[in-house]
């Protein structure tokens, strides 16, 4: 499938969810806020991942700005000794707080959200019974992203990410002591 038709594809999604969100919940601009990121959450969820059960409640939100954390997925710490026994916790999906810019493109938060997601189906911080001893070992995200027909949407990804983020942070994130100029691995947890 030719770069084009996924950019198109990818973009007509968009539209349709930011015209959505315009005429059900009355926004005028469409901001990147944490109500924004949960129907990106949702729409992803029900688009996606229908037949994983969320045994539990999922919450997503915003994360401190980062330069080489994406995302990651977390259980909530248990306040007492008797929550610390119960099965039933809170799963949390933190998204890099500097992708709040709008210049950061949506399929850039879509590809993080489905990855984090692809570890909860995985059974990672997650009430589901964990299918594989490490959580990216042997190319699980990109089989996922394969079997739920997005693979494009991972490749799409990480090539913007090659070919843009290191400007990105270098005119947004300054180090704050420069002694190396290196190149930003990205990783996710």
């Amino acid at each position: 499938m030719a770069v084009a038709s996924i950019i198109s594809t990818i973009s007509y999604q968009i539209l349709f969810v930011n015209v959505f969100l315009v005429l059900f919940f009355g926004y005028d601009k469409i901001m990147r806020n944490e109500q924004w990121l949960e129907n990106r959450f949702e729409y992803i969820f029900r688009n996606y991942f229908a037949d994983v059960e969320a045994t539990n409640q999922i919450e997503i939100m915003w994360g401190r700005r980062s330069r080489r954390q994406l995302g990651c997925i977390k259980k909530e710490q248990p306040k007492t000794l008797a929550d610390r026994f119960k099965r039933d916790f809170i799963t949390i999906i933190v998204i890099n707080g500097l992708f709040r810019d709008e210049v950061i493109p949506e399929f850039i938060i879509d590809s993080v959200i489905v990855h984090e997601m692809a570890h909860y189906a995985h059974g990672f911080n997650s009430p589901i019974e964990q299918k594989y001893r490490h959580p990216h070992k042997g190319n699980v995200i990109r089989r996922e992203f394969l079997l739920r027909g997005i693979g494009d949407l991972e490749k799409l990804q990480k090539k913007w990410m090659k070919e843009n983020w290191q400007k990105y942070l270098d005119d947004n994130f300054p180090q704050s002591r420069k002694i190396h100029k290196r190149r930003v691995k990205l990783f996710f947890r």
